[in-house]
């Protein structure tokens, strides 16, 4: 996968309060004890860092915060990282971690995160990276095969609609559509799933697009580099 960039790559979404807690309840009153927010950054060299930050409803100090996440596809939840609060109730984490002892917890895109305090959770923030497919010549063809393999395959992709587009009056058009299909490669990975379109003509701006429906619920939509037909 391409890396993507700080501004607009990231899709933070609220996704409701049906995720099930370690405590029965009402999920509404659970969220209203705990709240979570999350920026981001590039530190000196480079790396993303992830900024947790949120108020629990006590006031007190040095209250024990974890930031837990359930990745896409999967049940549960696991540690990302965790915080203790300042006076008045406030809190602040980061991943990878900026000061000793510099811990770093890997994820993926489409994971959910919630900040858990007391047994109570947080509303709910989805992380999601747009896909990034690839387009390559069909060799002695007027085709082109669109890739995209992901790194991880929760979430089956085989039989997902991906389009091809053309560039016509300022604006991206469909022009065909096809179902991707898993063929693991040497070349692309054991999760490449890949789809076939013929270009109708010569002189076209084209790209392959993985829309928002077929992206989810790992990822948000994306587009193959143009190319010219």
């Amino acid at each position: 996968m391409k890396p993507a960039s700080i501004a607009g790559a990231i899709a933070l979404i609220g996704v409701g309060f049906a995720l099930a807690g370690p405590r029965d309840g009402d999920a509404a009153a659970r969220a209203e004890n705990v709240t979570l927010g999350l920026r981001d950054f590039r530190s000196a060299n480079g790396v993303r860092v992830h900024v947790f930050t949120g108020v629990v409803s006590s006031p007190e100090p040095r209250q024990d915060v974890e930031i837990v996440g359930q990745d896409c596809g999967l049940s549960g939840y696991r540690l990302i990282s965790a915080a203790q609060t300042t006076a008045g109730g406030a809190f602040q984490a980061e991943n990878p971690q900026q000061s000793p002892p510099w811990a770093s917890t890997p994820y993926s895109s489409g994971i959910t995160f919630r900040a858990r305090w007391n047994g109570h959770l947080s509303n709910p923030i989805q992380y999601r990276l747009p896909a990034y497919p690839y387009a390559i010549k069909v060799p002695g063809r007027a085709a082109w095969k669109v890739h995209f393999g992901p790194q991880e395959l929760r979430v089956p992709l085989a039989g997902k609609v991906v389009e091809l587009q053309r560039f016509s009056g300022g604006r991206w058009a469909r022009i065909q559509t096809a179902r991707l299909e898993l063929r693991p490669s040497l070349r692309w990975g054991p999760f490449n799933h890949e789809a076939v379109f013929t270009a109708p003509r010569r002189g076209l701006k084209l790209r392959g697009f993985l829309p928002g429906r077929s992206a989810a619920p790992c990822y948000s939509a994306g587009a193959t580099e143009p190319w010219r037909s």
